[in-house]
């Protein structure tokens, strides 16, 4: 059976700073309040309540802090990585909705935003049901996945 790494294992591997650091009775109240957190960063915060720079509250915050931050990134990530996909219409039609579908394409571009994109000019079916599904019946469209996220004017 695979056991558990413990801050005198982990020390035993680090450089001798990580490991001191590493041995602080902070260090280790720390770590086990957040467990998933990166041992370089929980060694620089107990270094900084060892050292008096810190209080153990103002450690405690700045780890919730740090954890906040990371997930807000990470779902930012997962937000970018999905799908986008833009429905737009070469035909000529209506111009407002030509040069939106235009302008769209190019704001993307500028914000380096990746996209597919489909034409949906000859496609009544496709157009129909996409219209169903948006509740609205005007191009550019503007999906993430399989959720509408809105047009050029939202």
């Amino acid at each position: 059976p695979a056991r558990m790494a413990t801050p005198r294992t982990l020390a035993a591997m680090a450089s001798p700073r990580l490991a001191a650091a590493m041995m602080s009775p902070v260090y280790v109240e720390l770590a086990a309040m957040h467990p998933e957190m990166d041992i370089h960063v929980l060694a620089d915060i107990a270094r900084g309540v060892d050292q008096g720079l810190l209080s153990k509250r103002e450690a405690v915050d700045m780890l919730d802090e740090i954890k906040v931050v990371a997930a807000v990134q990470e779902e930012t990530e997962k937000a970018l990585s999905q799908e986008c996909t833009l429905y737009t219409s070469h035909a000529g039609g209506l111009r407002k909705q030509k040069e939106d579908c235009r302008r769209l394409r190019q704001m993307f571009d500028i914000l380096r935003i990746r996209y597919n994109e489909v034409d949906i000019a000859e496609n009544r079916w496709l157009r129909g049901r996409l219209s169903r599904d948006a509740g609205v019946d005007v191009l550019p469209l503007v999906f993430i996945g399989e959720d509408f996220v809105g047009t050029f004017d939202d």
